[in-house]
């Protein structure tokens, strides 16, 4: 019998910069910026939970991503990785990132914690990050209001004052929905640390056709001097007679015009199967304001309909053709069914790695995707570098029947022994970053002289149970 949906999407809307000064497009009069896509709309509204009182039987979960250089003669060489940590019911606890630097190694840039409330809703966020000092510090939390729907409705973003060691407000985003369960509206606030008050900010719309579907997204921002909303973003969305997206266009509106610019349009190409086979976005031709070619990437599918393979395309304007710059080959787990993997998602910490659905529309979990650039000189694909990912088991059944096993693991860091201090028999593994098992024992003493220097992970079993993983660092 197939399990249910089992990932847990770990929704971080404030990730997605809404009034926190960090858009990734070009500024308008107002100094703010916007490039939000329907796909991370989607993101952000089509969570789906793990169901506490449901009993699940074992399954797969993320436990890290590593992007890896490619040496040469089959060998790599990790520059990044990602790492996460779960609760007992696999709720993501931790997200950990680490990243090489010159002369330091592997090193941990920053990290988020996560709590979680009673009803199994995301209570707190906590980001942490590398300061100047390279210790890692806290930098800013968000609190999360959830209504008896588990639908958010308040997200409260606050910053340290690195004078006061206070976490002090930010902004604050309100969110309401249709009777659809649907997102209609979310309106943020910035706080006036002067006026010691909430100002308003910014104004998200959104609109269904009859049928359901996101027909657009207005974004607009509070104009103080006028005391009015002023028109700023537009999203549109067309659909083809199966439902399936086959465009959305950007427009822009300046201060002291009346009209919409274009500012982007994504088309979406399918075979007679209705799958999605191409991505071609256009930029606009400030001549004629007509559509130009911008960029392409072209799918293929196994029988599955998982992604295989991604071929990335720049259109080149002077020989108006398409120049192929670059692919991804993709390989997956065929004895799970991505129904039974938990994959963490936290918007910003995969979308400059891999496209959203190539993962998430995927039937069976993602193993690892190679990277290749084409030779100029040979005309032949060379291979760059990898993904990596690395999943273990994790056995989740009813809340109420969680048996409390305590264990404690120390010291950490450490430059030769790892105390296990459990009352029950633990049987502990030793895991590299590159998720080889390097060292296992039910001794509570473990000797890891012989390990390297670096950072390993211990996983510890009790009854034949996955209870604790921990990430370790040997001196």
């Amino acid at each position: 019998m197939k399990h249910c949906i089992t990932i847990l999407f770990l929704i971080t809307i404030t990730n997605l910069n809404f009034g926190q000064g960090n858009h990734s497009s070009k500024e308008n009069d107002l100094g703010k910026t916007h490039n939000i896509s329907y796909s991370e709309y989607q993101k952000i509204f089509s969570s789906l939970k793990t169901n506490p009182y449901q009993p699940l039987s074992q399954f797969q979960k993320l436990d890290s991503f590593n992007l890896e250089t490619y040496l040469g003669e089959d060998t790599y060489k990790t520059y990044q990785s990602r790492q996460w940590m779960h609760n007992d019911i696999g709720q993501i606890t931790n997200y950990l990132y680490y990243k090489e630097i010159t002369n330091y190694g592997m090193v941990l840039d920053f990290k988020i914690d996560y709590t979680y409330n009673n009803d199994f809703d995301k209570a707190t966020k906590k980001y942490s990050r590398r300061n100047a000092e390279n210790e890692l510090a806290e930098y800013s939390k968000n609190n999360y209001t959830w209504d008896s729907d588990h639908r958010l409705i308040e997200d409260f973003y606050l910053v340290k004052n690195i004078n006061s060691e206070e976490f002090e407000n930010k902004s604050h985003s309100i969110y309401s929905w249709n009777s659809e369960n649907q997102i209609e509206g979310i309106v943020i606030n910035d706080w006036d640390s002067e006026q010691n008050l909430w100002l308003s900010d910014e104004h998200h719309s959104f609109y269904y056709s009859n049928s359901g579907l996101l027909d657009s997204v207005l974004i607009q921002y509070w104009i103080t001097e006028d005391e009015s909303w002023k028109d700023f973003y537009l999203y549109k969305y067309e659909y083809n007679a199966n439902q399936k997206m086959i465009n959305e266009k950007a427009y822009i509106q300046y201060i002291g015009i009346e009209y919409w610019e274009k500012r982007y349009k994504i088309e979406y190409v399918f075979n007679e199967e209705e799958v999605n086979i191409e991505r071609i976005s256009f930029s606009v031709n400030s001549v004629d304001d007509s559509w130009l070619n911008n960029k392409k990437t072209a799918w293929s599918y196994d029988e599955l309909g998982n992604i295989t393979e991604a071929i990335r395309y720049d259109w080149d304007t002077y020989n108006e053709s398409w120049i192929t710059i670059g692919k991804n080959s993709n390989s997956y787990d065929y004895n799970y069914s991505i129904d039974e993997v938990i994959i963490p998602i936290d918007y910003d910490l995969f979308t400059d790695i891999y496209e959203y659905h190539e993962i998430y529309n995927a039937q069976n979990p993602w193993l690892n995707s190679l990277f290749y650039l084409p030779n100029d000189d040979s005309q032949e694909w060379e291979h760059t570098g990898r993904t990596s990912l690395h999943y273990s088991s994790i056995e989740i059944s009813n809340t109420d029947d969680l048996k409390p096993y305590q264990v404690s693991i120390h010291p950490n860091p450490t430059s030769n022994l790892l105390y296990i201090d459990s009352d029950e028999r633990a049987y502990s593994e030793i895991f590299n970053l590159t998720g080889e098992k390097v060292y296992s024992t039910y001794n509570h003493v473990l000797d890891l002289t012989h390990l390297i220097k670096g950072i390993y992970f211990v996983k510890i079993k009790v009854d034949e149970k996955q209870i604790r993983t921990e990430k370790i660092i040997k001196l």
